[in-house]
């Protein structure tokens, strides 16, 4: 006789589901201290920031606790706002265009042209350029855009300016060059995941 047949099936239910429950409890309790730190990180301030946007500013980063829908209001009728949300969604919807179109050659040419034993260092050379600071790559940027950055300092020894071109750093699309900077790597290792699942 064996041992499933000694333990009936009433029994065999009750050490099915009280394993089950086990399981539960270790899954929860490995997931606990990511869940905290990700409510303490995100929704906390996310519920602080929503909080914020319904009450009443007083100037200077002053707020006076008291309930009130003008501050979605004034987004809407003033135009300052408006222009300031038009081009934002502007700019990046014209980052993530650029990253798309530069990311896809470079994917597609690490999922399917590259050699599979140098898929993985392409990838990880993807992921090296995420090592970098954001702020790092912003000051570089600024060493090469800047007033005295590589480009103006050039174009002076060549004769071709006078003055440092204020314009190279101190307009949109230096921002667009950083976000394209920033955000390019993602574009191309989405697309790559993505591609893997294509048959060639």
């Amino acid at each position: 006789m064996t041992a499933a047949a000694a333990v009936g099936p009433g029994q065999l239910a009750g050490i099915n589901l009280r394993a089950r429950r086990r399981r539960r409890l270790v899954v929860a309790g490995l997931l606990a201290p990511a869940l905290l730190v990700l409510g303490g990180a995100l929704l906390v301030p996310a519920a602080n920031l929503i909080v914020q946007s319904f009450v009443e500013s007083t100037g200077y980063g002053g707020v006076r606790y008291h309930f009130t829908f003008s501050n979605y209001l004034d987004t809407v009728r003033d135009p300052t706002y408006r222009t300031v949300a038009w081009h934002s969604f502007g700019l990046g919807a014209l980052a993530a265009l650029i990253c798309v179109v530069a990311g896809y050659p470079a994917a597609y040419f690490i999922s399917f042209r590259l050699d599979p034993r140098y898929r993985n260092l392409a990838l990880f050379l993807v992921v090296v350029s995420l090592f970098t600071s954001y702020l790092v790559r912003l000051y570089a940027w600024y060493t090469i855009l800047g007033s005295n950055g590589i480009v103006n300092t050039a174009l002076n020894h060549l004769g071709i300016v006078k003055h440092p071109l204020l314009f190279l750093i101190f307009s949109r699309w230096a921002v667009l060059i950083a976000f394209v900077n920033v955000f390019l790597p993602f574009s191309v290792l989405m697309l790559t995941s993505a591609m893997h699942n294509i048959r060639p």
